[in-house]
């Protein structure tokens, strides 16, 4: 008997807080100008799901300033911390996961802890079997889910706002649910194709 798997991704698909890490890399790059800082923005956005570390790192590249890597890092997740348990659900999830059937996971680039953290201010962590997310990549985080959880007999569900969270539900051969609300993923229409669902929020329905 097949059994239902849930993948969620977090930022943008379970909490509105997409505009919140964006706002945190714009401050992270303000020292090196508009032009820098509107680049790295746009580079946060063109590679959703990639762990804030890559991000930074590649920031530190871009000016030739590696020595700066742990202060910009620390820089982010101070800005990210002040408002992150103030994040609001996206519209519908409480009712959407309340009746949710299966198995109920998260898989993130967004850190592990500080999305335990909200789900538990949130009274959501109840619905979730475990969570992945960094320091661990997403990549390989879903071949441990694969390992761990998934058989040839699953019913999968990726629920995801970003291209790569759409690879990846190919991967695990899943139906990927496309959470448009306050998603960046700007070619999203150039990739749907059979068993991409699409939701403006949870309240939605297909």
């Amino acid at each position: 008997m097949s059994q239902k798997v849930n993948i969620y991704d977090f930022d943008g698909t379970i909490a509105e807080s997409n505009l919140l890490k964006t706002d945190a890399f714009r401050y992270c790059a303000k020292d090196f100008g508009e032009d820098i800082s509107e680049w790295f923005v746009e580079f946060h956005k063109a590679n959703g799901g990639i762990t804030r570390q890559v991000k930074i790192q590649t920031l530190c590249e871009k000016v030739n300033r590696m020595d700066l890597y742990e202060e910009l890092l620390t820089r982010y997740e101070e800005y990210l911390s002040s408002e992150w348990l103030n994040c609001p659900l996206i519209s519908g999830f409480r009712e959407h996961i309340t009746q949710q059937d299966g198995m109920n996971l998260i898989l993130s680039g967004g850190a592990k802890t500080e999305i335990e953290a909200y789900l538990k201010h949130n009274k959501l962590d109840a619905y979730f079997i475990e969570v992945f997310g960094n320091p661990i990549d997403k990549q390989v985080n879903l071949q441990t889910i694969k390992e761990k959880y998934l058989s040839n007999s699953n019913d999968i569900y990726f629920y995801g706002d970003s291209r790569l969270d759409f690879e990846l539900s190919k991967k695990v051969d899943g139906k990927f649910v496309f959470l448009s609300k306050v998603s960046e993923w700007v070619d999203s229409h150039l990739f749907k194709e059979e068993f991409f669902l699409e939701l403006y929020d949870y309240v939605a329905r297909w």
